[in-house]
């Protein structure tokens, strides 16, 4: 088995030129967006436990470009 996330490729979305890959000289290049956009998928077997938010208060509503969350998450 291969330890490593499976890559996929989104061409249905504007290309991100954003990916780049490896070439046979071990450089890095920066791959044609018509290719399209790499997505890293993975099977993740464990779950996490929930995160508990203390700001802003539930149900908050804003129009604020930015605004700070605060609370903790837990790693079993």
């Amino acid at each position: 088995m291969i330890d490593a996330p499976i890559l996929g490729l989104d061409r249905t979305s504007i290309p991100s030129e954003r990916n780049y890959s490896r070439t046979l000289t071990n450089d890095w290049e920066l791959n044609n967006p018509s290719i399209g956009t790499y997505m890293i998928r993975a099977q993740i077997g464990y779950e996490i436990s929930k995160a508990e938010f203390t700001t802003p208060e539930n149900n908050t509503f804003t129009n604020e470009p930015e605004i700070m969350i605060e609370g903790t998450a837990y790693q079993d």
